[in-house]
Parts: C-alpha cells; sequence; structure tokens
C-alpha cells in the first residue's frame, strides 16, 4: 500500500508518495496561500508519474510546525481527511 506524507511549512510545502517506506516521488511548491489548488494537481501528478490508482493509497499523513489556525495547514489536513475517506470508500467497493 502507498502513502502520501505531506509536510507544511511556513515557505513551502512538499508532498512524498512512498511505498513500504521507499520514495516513489516527491513534489514541492511555494507557501501562496494556494494549498487546495497545489495540493490536488500534486497528488494527481504523482499518482500519474507511479502509474497507480487513488485507491492504492492507504494512508495521507500531513506534518506541520505551523500553528492549527494557519490556513494552509487546515487545508492540508481536510484534504487529507477527504482524500482518505475516499480512496477508503472506493476500495470498499472494489
Amino acid at each position: 500500500m502507498y502513502r502520501f506524507d505531506l509536510h507544511v511549512g511556513e515557505k513551502e510545502a512538499t508532498l512524498v508518495l512512498s511505498r513500504e517506506g521507499a520514495e516513489r516521488g516527491r513534489a514541492t511548491w511555494p507557501e501562496k496561500r494556494d494549498m487546495s489548488e497545489r495540493l490536488l494537481e500534486a497528488t494527481e501528478k504523482l499518482l500519474s508519474d507511479v502509474g497507480i490508482e487513488a485507491s492504492e493509497v492507504g494512508d495521507f499523513q500531513v506534518e506541520s510546525t505551523m500553528p492549527e489556525t494557519f490556513t494552509s495547514r487546515r487545508i492540508a489536513e481536510t484534504v487529507a481527511r477527504v482524500y482518505t475517506f475516499g480512496a477508503k470508500a472506493q476500495s470498499d467497493e472494489k
């Protein structure tokens, strides 16, 4: 099973796709208050680059040194929860 790990910092965000601890892809972008757009683009690109379906990603973790009130962090955590829920629902249908 694959996993997404997202680090949200004050100046940049990094999304890593890994499997069994081995990195399979990485996307980094500057923090410009466009987390929802950039994060969704990055997840789609990494899935495409590796050639897997969203349902093959079993976990999506967010790490941040920013306060919980930081908007990009809140967006990232929401996207991660929704993504995990959707991927689980999709795999349950199969």
